[in-house]
């Protein structure tokens, strides 16, 4: 019996961790980038996330959800955000289309001059899918992927 419920936790983390924002992103730029040939490429979030959208929202993770209504001018409920993560709110024809957390462990966005306010709160839109990716080693060793509209070359 142990063994089953070993087998359906497993099951569960897999398919949470496939189903997160980070994990998609990654691993489509992962198989869509070649960074053995060069560190920068292009990808399509429209593609990454399998979402259509028009406009995409990056907000901190203590931002309410009263907050963010104000903002994206649409009804959005969901307070159930960590502190230590990002929201992304994909909206299509005044419609929330997808809406999930991230961790910018390893998927960084990055707005160059346009990171936006309303009153004191801080906030990113992007209305291109387009994004700049370049493959980036953190003090530690590890890798992490910076997503921008432009190159900061």
């Amino acid at each position: 019996m142990k063994k089953y419920i070993l087998i359906f936790i497993l099951f569960i983390l897999i398919t949470f961790y496939s189903c997160n924002t980070n994990y998609k992103i990654k691993r489509y730029i992962e198989s869509n980038c070649d960074f053995d040939k060069s560190d920068v490429c292009y990808i399509n979030l429209k593609k990454a996330l399998k979402t259509d959208y028009d406009t995409m929202y990056i907000f901190g993770g203590t931002t309410s959800a009263e907050e963010v209504s104000k903002i994206i001018n649409l009804k959005y409920t969901n307070n159930n955000w960590n502190d230590d993560s990002w929201k992304i709110v994909l909206v299509k024809n005044r419609e929330i289309v997808y809406e999930d957390e991230y961790y910018s462990r390893n998927i960084s966005f990055f707005q160059y001059e346009d990171y936006r306010y309303a009153g004191c709160i801080g906030y990113d839109l992007y209305t291109d899918s387009m994004f700049y990716v370049k493959k980036l080693k953190k003090a530690s060793g590890a890798y992490f992927y910076r997503l921008s509209v432009e190159s900061l070359e």
